[in-house]
């Protein structure tokens, strides 16, 4: 899992690494100003963001990102700065992270801030920002990106609106609503249901990496991005076309529900589709700490641990009414029932009756369990259970005999069965 200290000595190094190894990409490590014992800087953050991802949004994806945050799992304890896109193809594609203490208005505007020179995002300008409850993000977007548009995450808002406006009929309407595509048929939706993650999923496909030390999970995310690109790039050589397939798939369905309307040219609009040149990415593999050459940077002490409350948890909590997902099936909805009297609304635990011990018989009754029949067999070093005649008049009869550590105690007319050459020490239930 690597050394926790070690790495983040080396820290300032993996940063002198990476630039050398990914021209005109963006490592930033943030230090505090003041100076520990021996002349040590104390850790506060750490930024990367890629040349290819910067020259990937630039060339053709969608002017829309989504910011979202993760706590880490392992002993480097802090949160993960993430901002995502979608590339031409519809899929997810990551820009940048940063690795913080907590997240919190600081964190937030250092992190908008250097996304906003490497995306060249400007004012904002044709620019919309996807979020979700994040602390301090909102302050930071409208001081650096006065003119973006700033949107919430719909499954986040639903979340908190289903902690007080639960039902499947009310989810429905919200979901007709967040998916209305001009104003008029939003009202509709609106006055109906008055009537009645993008980046989620980048934070659980790094879930492992979130356990482990600094660099080490560092550079597992490296890695993943580093073939995840590698496969986005042989992914381009199976099209058979120059529209990329996810577009493909929703022209062809568009196309499918257009024959069913009456369309008229007006002789004058067209459409025109730009093709970018492709983009050449350049790698070339990052030395492993130990090959590193020695350095004059300041050595970098971790932060304090922060003792987090309550227990350490290893999965995402669930929002309200959301679902896990197992082959098992849910038993919500399915009436309780008592094992021993066979009566609804209780289980056995409650039951007033008791759980019933092996050779226990009861009466025939409404809510008693029936006498065992003659074929029943005891388990194994139990006495027989008696008739039903014997039992006649009684709910129930047992008698057990105490327990000795002289060895089983002999009773009379008791069957033996099985239990002889008991060794010192067993028990002996007798009905």
């Amino acid at each position: 899992m690597g050394d926790y200290v070690l790495e983040f000595g080396r820290i300032l190094d993996y940063k002198d690494e990476l630039l050398r190894t990914n021209p005109g990409s963006t490592c930033v490590v943030k230090l505090y100003k003041g100076t520990f014992e021996n002349g040590k800087k104390m850790f506060q953050g750490f930024y990367i963001c890629f040349d290819a991802m910067k020259k990937s949004f630039l060339a053709g994806c969608r002017k829309c990102i989504g910011l979202d945050c993760c706590f880490l799992k392992g002993v480097s304890k802090g949160q993960l700065l993430v901002v995502v896109c979608k590339d031409e193809n519809n899929q997810m594609l990551p820009l940048a992270w940063a690795v913080v203490e907590v997240e919190n208005k600081f964190t937030w505007a250092w992190f908008v801030k250097l996304l906003k020179e490497d995306l060249q995002l400007g004012d904002g300008t044709h620019i919309t920002i996807i979020s979700a409850m994040q602390k301090g993000l909102e302050i930071s977007i409208t001081d650096h990106l006065p003119n973006v548009e700033h949107r919430m995450c719909a499954r986040h808002i639903l979340a908190n609106w289903s902690k007080s406006w639960r039902g499947i009929e009310r989810k429905k309407c919200f979901w007709r609503c967040a998916r209305s595509t001009f104003e008029d048929e939003l009202k509709d939706n609106i006055s109906y249901m008055k009537r009645n993650n993008m980046a989620e999923y980048f934070n659980s496909w790094i879930l492992a990496a979130r356990h482990k030390t600094i660099i080490t999970m560092l550079e597992e995310i490296r890695v993943k991005m580093m073939k995840k690109i590698g496969q986005m790039r042989e992914f381009c050589n199976t099209w058979i076309c120059d529209i990329f397939p996810m577009a493909m798939k929703v022209l062809q369905e568009n196309t499918a529900k257009s024959m069913k309307c009456n369309i008229e040219w007006n002789s004058d609009t067209g459409y025109e589709r730009n093709i970018h040149e492709d983009i050449q990415l350049l790698y070339s593999a990052v030395m492993n700490l130990k090959m590193w050459p020695e350095s004059q940077n300041i050595s970098v002490i971790p932060p304090h641990v922060r003792k987090m409350p309550g227990r350490l948890g290893k999965k995402r909590k669930k929002e309200q009414g959301e679902t896990s997902k197992t082959e098992k099936l849910s038993k919500r909805g399915i009436e309780m029932s008592c094992n021993t009297c066979h009566n609804k609304d209780h289980n056995k635990r409650k039951c007033h009756l008791g759980a019933p011990a092996y050779g226990t018989s009861f009466t025939a009754g409404p809510s008693l369990r029936p006498a065992a029949g003659p074929s029943s067999r005891p388990p194994s070093g139990l006495a027989a259970a008696p008739t039903s005649t014997q039992t006649a008049g009684l709910k129930a009869t047992l008698v057990v005999a105490p327990t000795s550590t002289d060895g089983p105690r002999a009773t009379p007319n008791a069957p033996t069965g099985r239990g002889r050459g008991r060794t010192k020490g067993s028990t002996e239930n007798v009905i």
